[in-house]
C-alpha cells in the first residue's frame, strides 16, 4: 500500500532542495499548526524515526508517523512554480479541512 504519490518533476525539485542545503534524503509530511488558521500539512527535512511509514522515491525517504497516516491516509505532493505561487502542494486521501490542499508550503528544516 503507497503511502505517498509523487510526480517526478516533484521529486527532482525535492531532491535540488535537499542536495542544495546538503541535507540528508528524508523529508516528513506532517500535520502543522499556524495559529491562525485550521491546521495543515507540510513538509520537514527530519531523520526517520522508529516508528515511521516510509517510502523510497528515487533518492528521496519521504516519511510519516503513523497516526498521521491514519489521520489522513496517502498524500499527494506537487510541486508548482508561477508568478504568484511557488511551492509544494500536498492533498491527502481524507483532508484535515476544507481547504486543504490550497495553499503551497515550503520544506521545512529543522
Amino acid at each position: 500500500m503507497p503511502y505517498f504519490h509523487i510526480d517526478n518533476a516533484t521529486l527532482a525539485v525535492i531532491q535540488k532542495f535537499l542536495s542544495d542545503q546538503n541535507l540528508d534524503p528524508w523529508v516528513r509530511v506532517e500535520i502543522q499548526f499556524t495559529g491562525c488558521c485550521d491546521a495543515s500539512l507540510g513538509l520537514v527535512a527530519d531523520k526517520t524515526r522508529e516508528t515511521d511509514l516510509s517510502e523510497k522515491h528515487g533518492d528521496v525517504w519521504m516519511v510519516m508517523d503513523p497516526d498521521t497516516y491514519q489521520t489522513v491516509g496517502m498524500v499527494s505532493i506537487t510541486h508548482t512554480k508561477e508568478e504568484y505561487q511557488d511551492g509544494f502542494f500536498l492533498k491527502s486521501e481524507r483532508p484535515l479541512n476544507e481547504w486543504a490542499g490550497f495553499a503551497p508550503c515550503a520544506i521545512i528544516i529543522r
